[in-house]
């Protein structure tokens, strides 16, 4: 026979040690603690002492707060973005799509853009293609197209 863990928790195991009557005077429940705002629910040490929706409307005010502000951190943040979205990423394993990571070998089909995909994703508003395909056929067509003006008409 396999030995069975008890389905209920007395009220001694909640306390770290000594008698209840000792842990009670001093407050040293381990139990869960209630939210700090007040509002009812279970709070917990990684969100500051509040539940997960008190949390999270105190940082969304001082996200705010921050951002009216104008505080240079906020000020460094779409920088740091903007510097990360300037490189390109290199598709490292060109064996696998790059959209949905599928293993497509030798069959892959290189776009434009220069990265590897899939049969499913070959086409370029399937992948949200960064190639500039009017730019290109601008250029095609000017390259090719004779240039037509009219000859100058002498003057008698």
């Amino acid at each position: 026979r396999v030995p069975v863990a008890p389905l209920f928790i007395s009220v001694e195991s909640l306390y770290i040690c000594g008698s209840r009557e000792e842990k009670m005077d001093g407050l040293q429940q381990v139990g869960p603690k209630q939210c700090v705002s007040g509002c009812g629910f279970f709070g917990n040490d990684a969100t500051e002492g509040m539940c997960s929706k008190c949390y999270r409307e105190k940082q969304s005010q001082l996200q705010s707060l921050a951002s009216s502000a104008g505080s240079p951190a906020s000020a460094l943040a779409p920088a740091a973005a903007a510097a990360c979205d300037a490189q390109p990423a290199l598709q490292l394993d060109t064996t696998k799509c790059w959209k949905c990571n599928r293993n497509v070998g030798f069959t892959g089909i290189q776009c434009r853009c220069e990265y590897v995909f899939c049969g499913k994703h070959r086409h370029a508003e399937k992948h949200e293609c960064t190639y500039d395909y009017k730019a290109q056929a601008r250029e095609q067509l000017s390259r090719t197209n004779q240039v037509v003006m009219a000859s100058k008409i002498e003057k008698i």
